[in-house]
């Protein structure tokens, strides 16, 4: 009788092992084949008028072959340029002619984006970089990027750096024979690109070109800047003569 219960409870427990093990099986953590993607991004803190100092205004340079700037280097289908001229085609942000942001393009101008003559010039790699360096998407080549910004100076004496505008330039053929000039594509007001660029990874996932932009991951050369009290230093004859403070 004893050897028939110990029989019997020998059976019971190998089952419920069994059972346990079943369900360890089928509840273990699985890989998760889909990760979610940055689609969402931090807002700037707001910042009250009374509560700046200074507002200075700055262009900047951003030459994608510099040392820090691997981001904008990646592949073709993660660059910048390809991200930027993917979501003004699908109508996700906005294009415009000018660095003012108050002419948008029409759709007949964003057609003939990929029309037109751009090259890469090796004739000025002093400044651009090596042109094995250059970053090509949606058919077009882009050395440089420009980007207007203003510095806002807090009278707590912290300073936020806000990004107005991003342009990406082109190398493009002169009206004279030989010559190149640089062309800026079109300008997207950065502020209400964000949301966008946050769902757009770069080369380097899992960042993001609005983790770029935001978290200053790249190198840039100031080319000229503007403030209330000083007068303007250098002008681009692509930017404004006299770029507005708001």
């Amino acid at each position: 009788m004893n050897h028939i219960k110990t029989f019997l409870f020998a059976a019971l427990l190998l089952s419920c092992n069994s059972l346990f093990a079943q369900n360890q099986a089928t509840t273990s953590w699985q890989p998760n084949n889909n990760p979610p993607t940055h689609a969402t991004y931090v807002p700037w803190p707001k910042l009250m008028e009374n509560d700046i100092a200074r507002k200075t205004r700055v262009w900047e340079n951003i030459f994608i072959g510099d040392k820090g700037n691997e981001a904008f280097r990646s592949a073709e289908s993660n660059t910048l340029i390809n991200a930027l001229v993917t979501g003004v085609r699908t109508g996700k942000i906005a294009a415009y002619t000018d660095s003012r942001f108050q002419h948008k393009m029409t759709d007949e101008e964003i057609s003939a984006m990929a029309r037109n003559n751009y090259i890469g010039s090796p004739a000025r790699t002093k400044q651009i970089g090596a042109a094995s360096k250059f970053t090509k998407g949606q058919g077009i080549v882009v050395p440089k990027y420009y980007v207007k910004e203003d510095s806002l100076f807090m009278k707590n004496g912290k300073i936020n750096l806000r990004i107005l505008g991003i342009a990406p330039v082109v190398i493009k053929m002169g009206s004279k024979q030989g010559q190149t000039v640089e062309d800026p594509i079109f300008w997207v007001y950065y502020p209400d690109c964000r949301s966008y660029l946050a769902q757009c990874i770069t080369g380097q996932a899992p960042m993001t070109w609005d983790d770029v932009f935001e978290g200053r991951d790249f190198t840039a050369k100031i080319d000229s800047t503007v403030d209330v009290y000083a007068k303007y230093r250098k002008i681009n004859p692509y930017f404004d003569a006299k770029p507005p403070l708001k």
